[in-house]
């Protein structure tokens, strides 16, 4: 697609090849949205593009996976993914 888009720059101007470029990509995403690779757009899903996803709440489970009837907050240790120091983070944890 660079040879394609670089040669109709020089033969159609800028603005054809972006138009063309544009064109490309909304069909190969229509594409994908076939095959079901990717979500179709919000004004097709009867939603807006601003509207939120409702907040789901999260059950904090034990080790045998049943939710938790009491929780405590434990500090943990986490990697930050840049490669920086690591960082205390307060996680939630069973205390049953």
């Amino acid at each position: 697609m660079q040879i394609e888009y670089q040669r109709r720059v020089r033969a159609d101007g800028k603005t054809s090849a972006d138009a063309w470029v544009k064109e490309q990509a909304r069909r190969f995403h229509q594409q994908l949205v076939a095959e079901g690779v990717c979500a179709p757009p919000a004004e097709q899903r009867g939603q807006t593009a601003t509207a939120e996803r409702p907040k789901e709440k999260r059950v904090v489970r034990g080790k045998d996976g049943r939710p938790c009837k009491r929780t405590r907050l434990e500090n943990r240790n986490i990697a930050t993914l840049g490669g920086g120091a690591m960082s205390m983070v307060l996680f939630p944890v069973c205390a049953d």
